[in-house]
């Protein structure tokens, strides 16, 4: 009998050496959708046991793991800097017995709310394929007819999210066709805002809501006591959103109830920012204010010389402030005696929009056609030009190019390293919004006309997906465990 279990253990282990031994190799990324510099995990089934396994992004051979003692691995790679927007592929190939699983990603970088993200930076620090080089080579990619609210165009998942005078429009990315419209009868002065599978959106007509990106549907409503300029922002399962009622509101992204409230002394256009469990913005009263984002408790507040009109950038430890006494001023938001008055500096005009921070500068128009950058840690003007338009709107930043649009139809584009000027145009009606860069490509909403998006002519190239025999090991990695 002993002999007969013996046997079959035996047996059993010899056919689960087999099973392991022939499996198929496999491989799983997460996540499937990344941009430049971000990290991903890969990982798989099927390997030989113990077995050194080059692991590549494309055809470049990037770390050496090591498979278990049942041929599984798991491996951390970092997306190059240099990848282009579009499908990329991770392969795994297996030194001793050549196996090999390979599986795909797509490099992009969503526009995804005003700002950018979060901090509101209006800063794309991962854009690659628009340079200083080759920004004047920019030529119009497709214009769709709006009657445009006129703010900055979202990005995501292929499509162009904008705020209308007849509800919020879904275009294609690709082609600017309409995708679907939703909310018709209602005007969208601000920007949309995307998290998880909704658009959120704020209407003049006092309504918050949250649209599936793939068809426009309402998930909930909620009506607020006045029209909304502000743009929804999207935090740790809140939405915040500022209202004409003097009010900053808090409401569940689940089911849009009203969490807290929180009044100032005027009503509020500024968009709020959303860092560390803190909310940041800005009233017509003058002041500034830092909430708590869970409770809506006042932290602290500093009164500057001027109403505050959009949103700050909030990036380590400073909020970036601009108000109509035309002044930029620096708030410390960190450590101890938060809301103390680092620096402030004087422009040429009133500042209506919200500035730009990218690269140690902050970068600020004014409502006499100026545009400045100032060092972010003393407030010292390192350039400044005069555009010859009128009311610069919110410059954005991407990969050294500063973009900005001004009330009298003009678009620019200048070298964020000295403000030389590196292409202008105009496309024919006035801003509200700024524009966005995502993936290679300028977005722009004019008031009450087209969208546009501009690309380079010659586009870039796809990668196909290598072929696993094609590939050389870069013998001179060391094993990454």
């Amino acid at each position: 009998m002993r002999t007969s279990k013996s046997i079959l253990c035996f047996l059993v282990a010899t056919t689960a050496m087999f099973s392991a031994a022939m499996a198929t190799p496999a491989a799983t990324l997460k996540p499937l959708s990344v941009h430049p510099v971000q990290t991903v995990t890969f990982s798989g089934t099927g390997f030989g046991d113990n077995e050194a396994i080059d692991i590549y992004i494309d055809t470049a051979d990037t770390l050496l793991a090591v498979s278990s003692a049942t041929g599984t691995y798991s491996a951390t790679v970092t997306i190059p800097a240099s990848a282009q927007p579009g499908k990329h592929y991770i392969t795994a190939i297996g030194r001793h017995t050549g196996d090999a699983a390979q599986a795909a990603l797509t490099v992009t970088t969503p526009w995804l709310e005003m700002g950018f993200g979060a901090g509101h930076l209006d800063w794309n620090a991962y854009e690659n394929t628009l340079t200083t080089a080759n920004v004047s080579n920019l030529g119009v990619l497709w214009s769709a007819t709006m009657y445009g609210g006129g703010g900055t165009p979202t990005i995501y998942g292929g499509h162009v999210f904008v705020g209308t005078e007849a509800g919020v429009v879904a275009l294609s990315a690709a082609t600017g066709a309409v995708l679907w419209t939703a909310a018709k009868t209602e005007f969208f002065y601000g920007d949309a805002a995307i998290s998880g599978a909704y658009v959120y959106a704020a209407s003049t007509s006092d309504n918050v809501y949250p649209l599936a990106i793939g068809n426009g549907a309402v998930h909930w409503s909620t009506k607020l006591p006045s029209f909304m300029y502000s743009s929804p922002v999207v935090a740790g399962g809140i939405v915040y959103v500022g209202c004409g009622d003097d009010k900053m509101y808090a409401l569940s992204a689940t089911t849009g109830a009203i969490l807290w409230s929180y009044a100032t002394g005027s009503y509020l256009e500024s968009t709020p920012a959303v860092i560390g469990g803190v909310v940041y913005f800005g009233s017509n009263d003058d002041v500034f204010y830092a909430l708590n984002a869970t409770t809506g408790a006042l932290l602290w507040s500093y009164t500057t010389g001027g109403h505050i009109e959009d949103s700050a950038a909030v990036f380590n430890g400073i909020a970036y402030v601009g108000a109509d006494d035309d002044k930029v001023y620096a708030l410390k938001t960190s450590g101890t005696n938060p809301g103390t008055l680092l620096w402030s500096t004087t422009t040429n005009g009133p500042i209506y929009t919200a500035p730009a921070y990218a690269n140690n500068q902050v970068f600020v128009g004014t409502g006499d056609g100026s545009l400045y950058a100032l060092n972010a840690a003393s407030g010292s003007v390192n350039w400044s030009v005069a555009t010859g338009g009128v009311y610069i709107r919110a410059p954005i930043v991407a990969n050294g190019v500063v973009y900005a649009s001004s009330q009298n139809d003009l678009l620019f584009a200048f070298n964020e390293a000295n403000g030389a000027m590196l292409a202008s145009g105009a496309p024919g009606a006035s801003f509200i919004g700024g524009p966005a860069v995502s993936d290679g490509v300028l977005y722009l909403n004019t008031l009450g006309s087209n969208t546009y998006a501009f690309a380079l002519g010659s586009g870039t190239d796809a990668v196909r997906a290598p072929k696993p025999a094609s590939l050389r090991p870069d013998l001179s990695l060391k094993v990454t465990r």
